[in-house]
């Protein structure tokens, strides 16, 4: 669902980013980084956005 600080591999990542070296140059941009979990699916629901079904089965 996007890249959140709450992943492990995250808590390094800011809002704007740079490409690592040997990659194209562009700027990363992750503006649900300080989201939580909740905010995610409060953000899905309330402006009907389509996901996966089986996220429905939990």
């Amino acid at each position: 669902m996007g890249t959140r600080r709450s992943h492990p591999l995250c808590e390094h990542v800011e809002e704007l980013s740079p490409t690592d070296q040997g990659w194209p140059k562009y700027m990363r941009i992750n503006p649900i980084l300080d989201w939580s979990y909740k905010d995610v699916w409060t953000f899905i629901i309330t402006f009907n956005i389509p996901y996966y079904s089986l996220y429905d089965r939990g």
